[in-house]
């Protein structure tokens, strides 16, 4: 949905893909749990955001640790740049970050425990704007 990111920015999403911090996949995290930014950091719950590793991959970005989940490049169901991303988001009607009960991504890195698998896309989240 343009414009609804939670309480983070376009651009602290960007910022997150460039420091290769892994963003939490919005459809496995239950944001109405008070402690979910500390099971996601503890690696309890969640997956890694697919959309995030695809936007990644297209801009052309390989991780420096070779454990981190990696996707591969899809520019034609995801954002092919950072540009379009922030675009895309900022100029929304809407805009979730400047409200202030909205769930953000973590702040503390999550370590790249995460397994490649846990970043596999799911089908139904195939058009332009639903990742990432």
């Amino acid at each position: 949905m343009p414009g609804w990111l939670g309480e983070a920015t376009p651009e602290s999403f960007i910022e997150c893909i460039q420091r290769e911090q892994p963003l939490p996949c919005h459809q496995t995290i239950d944001y109405g749990d008070p402690a979910w930014k500390e099971k996601w950091v503890s690696s309890e719950i969640g997956n890694t955001c697919a959309g995030a590793l695809i936007l990644s991959s297209n801009m052309g970005k390989l991780p420096r640790d070779r454990a981190f989940p990696r996707m591969p490049s899809d520019r034609e169901n995801v954002f092919a740049t950072s540009f379009e991303f922030l675009e895309y988001h900022n100029n929304a009607p809407v805009k979730s970050w400047e409200m202030s009960t909205q769930p953000s991504p973590p702040t503390s890195s999550r370590t790249s425990k995460a397994k490649s698998s846990r970043a596999k896309p799911r089908s139904s989240q195939r058009s332009r704007g639903k990742r990432a």
